[in-house]
């Protein structure tokens, strides 16, 4: 095991920060035991931020017996320098006020004992894109996805090094070079933003290729790239008129950390260090009658024991993840950010940290994983709960799970009052709880779920639905990748999270080509593309009225109303055949109004008799402009 995996990421090229080479320090020693610095973080800073001032966090050696830092540059301020009870660390506060670009040089001691240069650049022009009903999300684990360099598959310097695909914990190979390569491939489907899994670096000792568990919170995993082709991402989206999504994870790291391995402080992590199991109950936050304990043990204890739980009601840690988020949102043109186990960190941290960010970013979207069991849990993190007092969240939006076991529901089981398709429309009635819920991020399936495909039992009737339903109800829909090509595994997470045939050198199907593709995967790919494709050129469409009825016998019907066009989608999840009652619907149709399928040839007249086969889903639309 590596006990310092911090000075092994150093020492290692980071093209897209000059900061961050080999070159950064230059260690002048007055004596045999003078200091050294060998990293800072953040490795550099911005003119004209609204957070302008910054603690960073060196790395070094004997740095207690430092006791005074100069900065060599106009306009940059020392306010406090302080060691870390671990005496490797110290905590040196800048005020980086307005002027020119400079590469600062901090003196650590009396005379010339250490020096470190610490760029102050110009604020990056970027401003991110804002996300809206007329996108489509995808989410792609990068290391099933596509393989688009070989030669970084392997990095002996790292823990794993082993490379197996015949092995559904171990890594494959994909990595950012391969999303690059297969963008058109995804705006061609439809897609308006890509959000990837972690892509930090995860020098763990296994079960690296998921990137949870991070172990440098400012470098790419060199076996996915590095930070330089990560911006060469960003800009190929943005180029396309697509948007990056950035999976942060603030709750927890991985043990081969080395802000864990050797802390600047014994609370940088819950529990001193020591593994205590989280009971997983995050209606314990927002419960009224919880007890402290439970409480407690739901908010410190560890998500799983490879994953320390970090402490950000210490500032150091708070203001280290704050000062992190700021910069990778500025570094790489980040437009978006998923927040993993959003209920598992210190929610009064989650507050600051999002105030933080939209003070720099106004409107910036940050969208949280909210994986329990109930609206009324789950609408407990959604911004503005007035009721929940000081709990209430500032979270802009949530990951709708109660949306996708819904949707599920509805696809799966035969109609009730509040079975199947009763359940979705119920699920969709409690939208009052939530400020903005058309803003919501909805799926049918993720990274940590079974394949939707598989859950309907490879039913491709109950999967047109299931996608359907998820491309034209409210909502922001992300789609999993491979679903477009049936992907079906259900067992673990290993097996979901496959390999993307013809994204590797020499695999025996390209199912990124139609002609790779089966003749049931490329009706599935094809509605997907239509669908997306639809929502992406009709914006207006979307951003508009959401109605639905009341399903009877079975029978979903709803619209979307923008300007003067309207779209009646219609899902019949019985097994018999149902009719359109003309009737109800005449808020939205008038006699003799005309929809055309946008995904056959069917043709609806508002009045005449229109009958819906079972498990029929389709799209009607109507313009008059």
């Amino acid at each position: 095991m590596k006990r310092n995996t911090l000075v092994q990421s150093m020492r290692r090229e980071n093209k897209f920060t000059i900061a961050l080479t080999a070159a950064v320090f230059i260690l002048l020693p007055l004596f045999s035991t003078a200091q050294r610095i060998e990293r800072i973080d953040p490795p550099n800073w911005w003119r004209g931020m609204a957070t302008d001032t910054v603690e960073l966090l060196v790395y070094g050696q004997e740095l207690d017996r430092v006791k005074n830092v100069r900065a060599e540059c106009d306009g940059l301020e020392v306010l406090h320098w302080q060691t870390a009870a671990n005496p490797n660390y110290g905590y040196l506060t800048l005020w980086v006020k307005e002027g020119e670009a400079c590469r600062a040089e901090l003196r650590f001691g009396k005379g010339r004992k250490a020096r470190f240069i610490w760029p102050v650049e110009e604020r990056p022009a970027f401003k991110p894109a804002a996300h809206d009903e007329s996108d489509v999300l995808y989410l792609i684990t990068p290391d099933r996805f596509a393989n688009g360099n070989t030669a970084n598959d392997i990095q002996t310097d790292m823990n794993e090094t082993a490379l197996d695909r015949s092995e559904p914990y171990g890594r494959h190979g994909g990595d950012i070079q391969g999303i690059i390569d297969r963008l058109d491939y995804l705006n061609d489907l439809g897609i308006t933003s890509i959000w990837s899994c972690p892509l930090l670096e995860n020098d763990m000792e296994k079960q690296s290729y998921h990137g949870y568990a991070i172990t440098d919170h400012y470098a790419i995993d060199p076996r996915f790239g590095d930070n330089d082709l990560y911006g060469q991402l960003s800009d190929g989206l943005h180029q396309r008129g697509m948007k990056l999504v950035m999976d942060a994870v603030y709750n927890h790291c991985g043990d081969q950390h080395p802000l864990h391995l050797d802390p600047p402080e014994k609370d940088w992590v819950n529990g001193n260090g020591t593994y205590v199991q989280t009971n997983y109950r995050a209606a314990a936050f927002i419960d009224p009658n919880a007890s402290r304990s439970d409480l407690r043990t739901f908010q410190d204890g560890w998500f799983v024991p490879v994953m320390p739980d970090l402490n950000q009601r210490n500032a150091h840690v708070a203001k280290y993840l704050l000062q992190n988020t700021l910069w990778w949102i500025a570094t790489a043109s980040i437009d978006a950010i998923r927040v993993d186990t959003y209920a598992y960190p210190d929610q009064k941290f989650m507050n600051e940290l999002l105030r933080a960010v939209h003070r720099e970013y106004p409107g910036f979207l940050f969208f949280g994983e909210i994986w329990v069991t109930g609206a009324q849990i789950q609408g407990g993190w959604a911004r503005n709960q007035s009721m929940l007092g000081e709990k209430s969240s500032v979270l802009p939006q949530v990951l709708d799970f109660q949306f996708c076991f819904g949707l599920q529901e509805m696809v799966k089981e035969k109609p009730g009052w509040a079975e199947g398709v009763g359940r979705f429309y119920l699920t969709l009635a409690g939208d009052w709880m939530y400020e903005q819920p058309r803003g919501m991020i909805t799926f049918a399936d993720n990274h940590d779920m079974g394949r939707i495909f598989g859950e309907v039992n490879e039913d491709l009737a109950r999967f047109k639905a299931a996608m359907g339903v998820l491309l034209t109800s409210r909502g922001i829909p992300c789609i999993y990748y491979g679903t477009e090509v049936l992907m079906k595994e259900t067992a673990n997470h290993g097996v979901i999270r496959e390999d993307f045939s013809g994204g590797w050198p020499g695999d025996p199907t390209d199912k990124f080509t139609a002609e790779g593709r089966s003749a049931q995967e490329n009706q599935a790919f094809d509605l997907i593309r239509t669908l997306s494709r639809f929502r992406r050129e009709h914006p207006k469409l979307f951003r508009g009225e959401f109605v639905h009825f009341i399903p009877q016998e079975g029978l979903y019907i709803y619209f979307r109303r923008g300007g003067e066009q309207t779209m009646m989608c219609v899902f019949n999840s019985s097994e018999e055949v149902q009719k359109i009652d003309w009737n109800r619907l005449s808020e939205f149709t008038a006699q003799g109004m005309g929809f055309k399928s946008i995904l056959n040839d069917r043709l609806l007249t508002a009045g005449e008799e229109a009958a819906i086969e079972p498990l029929d889903f389709n799209v009607f639309y109507f313009s008059e402009e």
